[in-house]
Order: C-alpha cells, then structure tokens, then sequence
C-alpha cells in the first residue's frame, strides 16, 4: 500500500512536468517497470511472512521454557551485576583509605623536605643577598650625595656670577660717574 501510494505520487509529479524525457520515463515505468515491481514485492512480503509464521510456530512450542530461561538469566544477570558492585565497593573501602594516607604523608613529607632546602638555600644565600643590598644601597647615598654637591657647587658658581656681574656693572656706573665730573 505505502510503497504503492509513493510510486503513483512519483507518476503523478513526473507526468505533470512539460519535460518530454520525462513523460517517456513515465510511459515506460507504467509499461515495464511497474508490473515487475509488483511481483518483485509480492515475492518479498511472502518470504517475510512465512518467516515470521515460522518463528510463532517455533515460540509456541517453546515459549514456557524460553520465557522462564530468559527471566532466570535476567534475575542472574542481576545479581552477579549486584555482587560485583558490593565486592567492589568492599575493595575499594579496602585499598584506597590505606592509599590516601600513604599519599597523604608522602607528600606531607615531600613538603617538609622541600621547605627544609630552601629554607637552607635562602640562609646560604643570605649574606650575598645583604653584601649586594649594601653595595647598592652605598653607591646610590654616593650618587645622591654627588648630585646634591654638583648642585651646591653650581648655586655657588651662579652666587659668584652674580657678584661678578654686579661688580663689573658698579664699577662701569662710577667710572662713567667719574668721567662725566
């Protein structure tokens, strides 16, 4: 029925189109095609059926005895799946406390030990590390204290200027005071 319902819907649009290609495809299916398809699907849909009557026959005989083996080996099936759960979790409850505290004072240990070195790396390191802190510190008071005298020393130096030029312009002012009289 639905295969057969599809074919026609597939005629149908395919004689709708104006395509001359495609009407002579349409002739040909409905010629040749069609009524070798339909014994082909006959054939198919008789062999499935015996088949499957053959397979109700066999379970009727059987159907008791396959009904309670497939329930037992469920129920079976069941149980080992619930043992093994429960062996596990006793194993586990078994093995990995133990585990956790191995690993636990393992690294507690490793810690301890890897403080102790650098604790022991920085008391070693130590007075170089002041011994730099001191030079640096000293050559920068240096520094300072040389910019601070290069700043003094160029106060003075523009003081005397200063002077100079005042003394130069009064002595200028009384020389032409003293040749104008």
């Amino acid at each position: 029925g639905e295969v057969m319902g599809r074919q026609v819907d597939y005629l149908r649009a395919v004689s709708r189109k104006d395509d001359p290609v495609s009407r002579v495809w349409a002739g040909y299916y409905m010629t040749w095609g069609h009524p070798g398809m339909v014994r082909t699907q006959a054939v198919v849909r008789g062999f499935l059926v015996r088949k499957h009557m053959k397979k109700v026959k066999r379970g009727r005989l059987v159907s008791g005895v396959a009904r309670e083996e497939s329930a037992a080996r469920c129920i079976q099936r069941h149980w080992r799946g619930w043992q093994q759960r429960v062996a596990y979790l006793d194993l586990y409850l078994e093995v990995v406390p133990p585990v956790v505290t191995i690993q636990r004072v393992t690294r507690g240990w490793l810690a301890r030990r890897l403080y102790r070195k650098l604790r022991a790396r920085k008391r070693r390191l130590d007075p170089y590390a002041t011994a730099i802190q001191r030079c640096y510190r000293g050559r920068l008071g240096r520094r300072v204290a040389l910019d601070r005298r290069i700043e003094l020393l160029e106060r003075r130096r523009e003081q005397v200027r200063r002077r100079f030029v005042a003394v130069v312009v009064a002595q200028k002012c009384a020389r032409r005071w003293l040749a104008n009289t």
